[in-house]
């Protein structure tokens, strides 16, 4: 039985290690029928199936690294610079969705995490996503969050190397709310950043870097405990 299993196994680890542009090509059926150390790992996409950078939609200044997973600033110091990724919720989403971007480098932690509308595009000259009403973002150096241009304290602009901020759309609260965490714990004060009216399209993530050699890392995880129900 273990060798008729394991071209089953070797096939089954091929499959994960490919690179996917969109969702995982494994059907969830697939799960119950496999040892559980297989189906922990096609499971590993956690909340987001297909998280990655989408080398379609970034600014010229952002180079993409290791399977787009990892965004790195090239250029000098300026307006703010986009990476968005092609993970869209959808207007009949429902439940929640988490991921982390994960703090490689960065000069003054002046990076933005959030979500935006998909029709906003990271090429050319534009003010930080932000500064639209289509966008949602968290700015770690201030402990800010903005929308329209209004900017309001959130969180904690205490960042070091390696912390990792996440974003937690939850689709089911009336009109649809985003929480960020640090660490994969609440940073305190009020938990809500934005709530009503982002449910109303279809939302992707987005990340924003200021300084040369900024690097960031996506990280695909399940929503953290305490924050699933």
């Amino acid at each position: 039985m273990s060798m008729q299993c394991e071209p089953t196994s070797n096939m089954v680890q091929a499959a994960v290690d490919q690179v996917y542009e969109g969702q995982p090509c494994v059907d969830s059926s697939l799960l119950t029928h496999l040892p559980n150390d297989l189906s922990k790992q096609i499971g590993c996409w956690g909340s987001t199936p297909g998280l990655m950078f989408d080398k379609e939609n970034l600014h010229r200044t952002i180079k993409l690294e290791e399977d787009n997973m990892v965004a790195v600033m090239t250029g000098g110091q300026g307006a703010y610079r986009a990476a968005v990724t092609p993970i869209r919720t959808a207007r009949t989403s429902t439940g929640k969705m988490y991921w982390e971007v994960a703090i490689d480098q960065s000069k003054s932690f002046a990076l933005s995490v959030g979500v935006c509308r998909p029709q906003l595009q990271a090429s050319g000259l534009q003010p930080s996503f932000g500064e639209t009403s289509d966008g949602w973002l968290f700015t770690c150096c201030d402990a800010k969050i903005t929308n329209s241009g209004n900017r309001r304290p959130y969180g904690t602009s205490e960042w070091k190397r390696g912390d990792r901020v996440g974003v937690l759309l939850d689709m089911d609260a009336e009109g649809g709310s985003i929480q960020f965490l640090k660490n994969g714990k609440s940073m305190g004060g009020q938990p809500i950043a934005f709530q009503g009216v982002i449910s109303s399209g279809s939302l992707c993530g987005v990340v924003e870097m200021l300084h040369n050699e900024d690097r960031v890392r996506l990280i695909a995880t399940e929503v953290p405990e305490g924050f699933a129900s």
